[in-house]
This record gives C-alpha cells, sequence and structure tokens, in this order.
C-alpha cells in the first residue's frame, strides 16, 4: 500500500486519532465558546480506518494566548488555506451550530477549485440564511449581558460556568468573538454542495425543528438525510450514545 505522508501539522488542526493508513480524514468544527478538545474522545468509538482532526480557531485551549478572530470571511480564508494540503484525500466535513457554517462554506470553496467533499454533516444549525438573519447575535457579541442570554437560550452551558466570575472571564471574551463570526456571516451564493448532507438536529430545540434541518436539502445537489436526536441544541451532551450512533454508521458508509 502506498502511504503518503501526511502534511505539516498546523496549529489550526488537532490530530485526534492520527492515522497515516487512513482512507480519508474527518475533519470537526465546534460549536461557539468550543474548541477541539470537545472532540476528544470520538477516537474511543469511530473506526479504525479514518483519521480525525479538530479545528482550533485562535484564542481558545492551546492557542489561548493568539488573538481572537471576530471576523468570518477572515476566519474562513485562512482556514481554507491552512487546511488545503490535508485535503489529498477523501475528506468529510463535520460541523456543529457555529462550526457548521464553516464546514459548509469550505466545502463550496473547495468545491471551487475542484476538490470536492465526499460527505458534508451537519449538527444543531440552522441553514444558512437563517443564521445569516438573525440580529441576536450582533448583540451577543458586544456586550456581556447579551453575552449571557444568548448562552442561555441554548441550555447547554454548565451552571458552574455561569455562577463563576472567574470562568465567565475567561469563557466570555471566547464566545462575544464567536458570536461576532456569526454576526459578520454572509452566505454564499449559489451555495450548492456537491455531495450528501446529512443533518442531525435535537428534538427539542424550538428555533432548530424538523421543517429547518430540511431546509439543507436547498444547499446540495445529492441525497439530504435527517436525523432526529433526543434533547435539544445540545444534544452531543444530552444524547451521546445517539449521537455515537449516528457517526458511526455514516462513517461505516463512507469506507
Amino acid at each position: 500500500m502506498d502511504i503518503k505522508p501526511r502534511p505539516a501539522l498546523t496549529p489550526w488542526l488537532t490530530p485526534l486519532m492520527p492515522n497515516p493508513e487512513a482512507k480519508y480524514r474527518l475533519f470537526c468544527f465546534p460549536y461557539a465558546g468550543a474548541g477541539s478538545g470537545i472532540f476528544r474522545t470520538w477516537k474511543n468509538f469511530l473506526p479504525a480506518e479514518i483519521e480525525l482532526f479538530g479545528v482550533q480557531l485562535p484564542g481558545r485551549e492551546n492557542r489561548y494566548k493568539e488573538p481572537l478572530i471576530k471576523d468570518f470571511t477572515q476566519a474562513l480564508n485562512q482556514l481554507a488555506q491552512v487546511m488545503l494540503p490535508f485535503l489529498d484525500k477523501p475528506f468529510v466535513l463535520f460541523g456543529y451550530s457555529k462550526g457548521a457554517l464553516f464546514a459548509y462554506e469550505l466545502a463550496l470553496k473547495w468545491q471551487q477549485q475542484g476538490i470536492k467533499a465526499q460527505h458534508l454533516i451537519i449538527a444543531a444549525s440552522r441553514p444558512p440564511a437563517e443564521i445569516a438573519a438573525d440580529v441576536s447575535f450582533k448583540a451577543a457579541a458586544i456586550s456581556s449581558e447579551g453575552t449571557l442570554k444568548k448562552i442561555q437560550d441554548y441550555q447547554g452551558t454548565p451552571q458552574q460556568v455561569l455562577n463563576s466570575k472567574e470562568l465567565l472571564q475567561i469563557f466570555i471574551p471566547i464566545l462575544q468573538a464567536d458570536f461576532s463570526l456569526l454576526s459578520t456571516y454572509q452566505p454564499s451564493e449559489n451555495g450548492c454542495v456537491d455531495c450528501p448532507i446529512s443533518v442531525l438536529y435535537g428534538q427539542k430545540e424550538a428555533d432548530n425543528s424538523a421543517i429547518q434541518a430540511n431546509k439543507w436539502q436547498d444547499h446540495t445537489t445529492q441525497d439530504c438525510t435527517l436525523y432526529s436526536l433526543p434533547g435539544g441544541h445540545f444534544f452531543i451532551d444530552d444524547s451521546p450514545e445517539e449521537l455515537q450512533e449516528v457517526l458511526i454508521n455514516l462513517c461505516h458508509n463512507f469506507l
């Protein structure tokens, strides 16, 4: 078997499951306020034939000393450039909430260069136009009160974080930067990816119902499959076993 050497590492990508013999690579983009660490345990259940990377924006976890990025297009263009050498194998993009927009827009950007994703997995995200029209992200980006209201609406932040001034001093700037990313987001025109999309949504999240999830069908030339999971916006925590089952089945389909 001809094994290609892996490209030189970049701080934008955390190798969570290194595998030079991998048949394809899975890139995972986290939700607002989070880093690649939320995907660290996925190596415990994903098929051994893949190579798993978590995407790491500046200003969090091991990049906490770096300036936060607040403009979506700036972050997108940098990701598109630094990740390009890693697209020499078949690849799948997984994005959770804010991360779903990066996964989707990168798939479009690379597609224009003749590099097509094998699959796009969207989790806990409304369709692009609905995110772009949501003015609440701007309010959440400019004041601590707006930030706290937004994360309380999502009902996923641990109470011990909300009750800790020290932890809030760490997380509020990260969240505000990420909400700024969302407030500056503008969807690509004619944005249809030429690959299947799987859309995962929480049954208890009012803002992201099956009707909303099904609108992702308008953003692909191929099949769009919906997966309903117990829980709200953070079904990644509410229903980890159900999420694992869906991901395992999807990943085996790619092999």
